[in-house]
């Protein structure tokens, strides 16, 4: 469900999507750049259809069985326009997965992972768990795959401090195949 008024800005309202935040009601917000599958991710893991899916606008918002528990689950525009915004979806937020193009070379999936880190150490609550997923894992070799979850490694041996709520393994996902969707979400609920 796009939440964003027809001319794309995000109004006060949208924030509640018609559903007052529970308390006791886990968070989930997915973050990335533009077009790199979070919408996909979330349809792979709740069965939709990925056909016709359009780029998101502003955020999507559903709610998901995570664990047996049902979960506010965010996912979030990635273009440019949007990261200012990115504290109004954060907030609150009891898990932020950070999405990442893995069929990019290694070095931009090390910066935009270093980006979005810090994108959610600065916005995001201090109790929120940071997880990692790579997306389009089936576009690419098994040893690629391997290579670019070594990043996280490289990431945490770069000297940055990197909180210890940022979880250090990367996730390869693929919304096609399905590989790495229930793991990914599983691991997520171990933190709600």
């Amino acid at each position: 469900m796009a939440c964003c008024g027809g001319d794309g800005n995000l109004r006060e309202e949208d924030l509640s999507v018609g559903k007052p935040r529970m308390s006791g009601t886990p968070k989930i917000v997915l973050v990335g750049d533009y077009g790199i599958g979070k919408t996909s991710l979330v349809a792979k893991y709740s069965n939709r259809n990925l056909a016709g899916y359009a780029k998101t606008t502003c955020f999507d918002y559903s709610e998901e069985l995570i664990d047996e528990r049902k979960c506010q689950v965010w996912d979030t525009a990635g273009s440019e326009k949007y990261k200012s915004m990115m504290p109004m979806y954060l907030r609150n937020a009891t898990v932020v997965v950070i999405v990442a193009d893995i069929t990019r070379e290694s070095d931009c999936v090390h910066a935009n992972l270093r980006e979005w880190i810090n994108i959610a150490i600065k916005s995001g609550p201090d109790n929120a768990r940071i997880l990692l997923a790579g997306s389009k894992s089936d576009l690419i070799s098994i040893e690629d795959v391997k290579s670019r979850c070594d990043i996280v490694n490289d990431l945490l041996e770069s000297g940055e401090a990197i909180p210890e709520r940022v979880c250090a393994v990367l996730y390869p996902t693929s919304a096609v195949s399905g590989d790495g969707v229930s793991e990914l979400f599983a691991h997520i609920g171990e933190h709600i």
